[in-house]
């Protein structure tokens, strides 16, 4: 029987429905990951009234969901390697579900920031967990897309919270809006775990071929009505990494330069966008903004961010990851530097919000492909989960910074651009990285990688 490859068989489909299904079921659960963790953003106000707190109080409100992201995302990755990527999705749903709707039950500012912490756990799960699965279905010419992809689900749902903060807050108070976001998550796993499958090259690459090929051959048949001749014993299984699995493989050897890279790459990124979108509302309140009006320019902001991330998601294929990032993150910089000087003008102001938001989303979806690609599947998830948890970082400092500037009683134009700083450190470590995966396989990217030594010099 002539030998497979998990890559030769989903290249061979192309771009099909199965892979929509994977995308929309985990998407959704994305979605939803989104909106749940975007809720403090149209809630600070609110909350800061509520209980008297101060500038920095009111920005640790996001912070704590970061403590509990950084955790989540660093269990998730060896948990998703471990017990596979469909188990540690709910798994990871069901948490993040269930602490934000003990969030609108909270009766003070420390029960609040428990279970803000539980929450953020829960949501540290979704994002590594599910770039790591679409990226085990996708064709590998449009794989950049997809994972870039993932990011639109993400946006999607903060966008949603915007308008239905927008819409409801002042009649059912911010409480029930975390009640809401607790309950909608649930609902729609219980509907859509049954469908969602397993990644065939996890199933592989834990002794379980019968499993993996009958997801392959199920594939096959809704595609093109026939599977292929092949077995569980034809299909070639890369070599396991001589480093081993989880977290310690990716500090050995030549894995380190791969991780360094990335890791400082995401928390960059992390600190440009995550500050921004959190405080965004309470800065344009603090600027005399109705609370609607500024509901509705952050709303527009991360709406904006959905053209931006088709934008990635089509140019990290056509140009590469390497090109697309350095061209976002310039970009970021420069809007980011310039956006503060339109408050005097509601016309440019809006016009500044909407580059601003189609940017950030542009230069945060522009590395997903990238730090998704780079390792093994052996230790894929933990790979992703390990740089999510980096990233967590500056989405734990990002809102407390802020929240120091606006007690420093810092102008409006003056806290925006030190958002820049952070993107313009993207620029350079993306400029000196050594790989670039476009249009490869994963198994071709895990022979690429294995020729980069540590300082980061092809061998």
């Amino acid at each position: 029987m002539k030998k497979t490859t998990v890559a030769e068989i989903i290249d061979g489909m192309g771009l099909t429905k199965y892979t929509w299904k994977v995308v929309i079921l985990v998407g959704l659960v994305i979605l939803f990951d989104g909106f749940d963790n975007k809720i403090p953003s149209y809630t600070m106000t609110q909350i800061s009234k509520d209980w008297g707190l101060s500038g920095v109080e009111t920005g640790m409100i996001s912070s704590w969901g970061g403590i509990g992201l950084l955790i989540g995302a660093l269990v998730a990755g060896a948990l998703a390697d471990r017990i596979g990527r469909r188990k540690a999705l709910a798994l990871g749903c069901i948490l993040y579900s269930s602490s934000t709707f003990f969030v609108g039950l909270a009766p003070n500012f420390t029960v609040f920031a428990i279970f803000r912490i539980l929450t953020g756990f829960g949501i540290g799960f979704i994002t590594p967990v599910g770039v790591t699965l679409i990226s085990e279905y996708s064709p590998s010419k449009n794989r950049g897309f997809f994972v870039a992809l993932a990011l639109i689900w993400y946006v999607l749902g903060y966008t949603i919270t915007g308008v239905v903060a927008m819409l409801t807050i002042d009649i059912i108070g911010w409480k029930n809006l975390y009640i809401i976001g607790g309950i909608a998550p649930i609902i729609y796993l219980c509907i859509a775990y049954r469908y969602l499958p397993e990644s065939p090259r996890w199933l592989l690459s834990k002794g379980r071929g019968e499993e993996a090929v009958k997801i392959l051959k199920d594939m096959e048949i809704a595609v093109k009505g026939v599977a292929g001749d092949y077995d569980a014993e034809s299909i070639v299984i890369p070599a396991p990494p001589p480093e081993g699995k989880g977290y310690k493989a990716l500090v050995t050897g030549k894995y380190r330069y791969i991780a360094l890279n990335i890791w400082s790459l995401n928390l960059m990124s992390v600190l440009t966008v995550y500050g921004m979108q959190q405080w965004m509302p309470s800065l344009l309140v603090r600027q005399g903004f109705s609370v609607v009006k500024s509901y509705g320019f952050s709303t527009l902001l991360d709406a904006a961010g959905v053209i931006g991330v088709l934008c990635t998601g089509y140019l990290t294929d056509k140009i590469g990851r390497k090109k697309n990032s350095i061209m976002a993150y310039s970009t970021l910089a420069v809007f980011e530097l310039l956006v503060g000087f339109t408050t005097g003008n509601v016309g440019l102001l809006l016009a500044a919000i909407l580059i601003i938001g189609f940017t950030m989303n542009w230069a945060a979806g522009s590395i997903q492909p990238l730090y998704t690609e780079s390792w093994p599947t052996e230790f894929r998830a933990s790979g992703v989960g390990s740089t999510q948890a980096v990233g967590r970082i500056g989405s734990i400092l990002a809102p407390i910074l802020v929240g120091y500037l606006v007690q420093l009683n810092l102008g409006f134009q003056a806290i925006l651009s030190s958002f820049a700083v952070p993107a313009l450190i993207a620029v350079i470590i993306v400029a000196f990285f050594k790989l670039d995966p476009k249009g490869k396989s994963l198994e071709e990217i895990k022979d690429e990688v294995a020729n980069i030594n540590k300082k980061g010099a092809s061998v």
